[in-house]
């Protein structure tokens, strides 16, 4: 659902194409994790979780995550959040001349905010732009 593999009992180690119909459902214990954090059915490794601290608390629990970055409470459609952005603003965002990357589309030109939606724009390959 994310595009995010690693190796069998070992935290994620980089991020592709989502949806990709490989190997069948993941189990939730793929990554020998202990940390009761859940992100689409798989306990995270402890290492996944040292990352994701980084750009904030993470409190165990069921997390869903799709392909762009958005995540929220399992079985509660609304987003709390996107880890593209987080990981953008963690870093400068275009204070560093760097943009965010989405592993899903290519990479995101800018985000846009009214004070109650937030979303960006994704600038594909064949230079043709999508709304989010």
């Amino acid at each position: 659902m994310t595009g995010a593999f690693g190796i069998k009992s070992g935290p994620c180690i980089g991020v592709g194409i989502a949806g990709l119909q490989i190997g069948g459902p993941l189990q939730s214990n793929a990554s020998s994790g202990n940390t009761r954090v859940f992100i689409n059915g798989r306990e995270l490794h402890a290492l996944d979780v040292l990352v994701l601290q980084t750009l904030g608390p993470v409190i165990p629990g069921r997390y869903w995550m799709n392909a762009y970055g958005y995540f929220g409470y399992e079985n509660y459609p609304v987003a709390l959040g996107n880890l593209y952005q987080l990981y953008w603003l963690k870093n400068g965002g275009y204070g560093n001349n760097s943009k965010p990357h989405s592993p899903a589309s290519g990479d995101i030109g800018g985000l846009v905010s009214d004070g109650t939606f937030s979303g960006y724009f994704v600038k594909k390959a064949d230079g043709t732009t999508i709304e989010y």
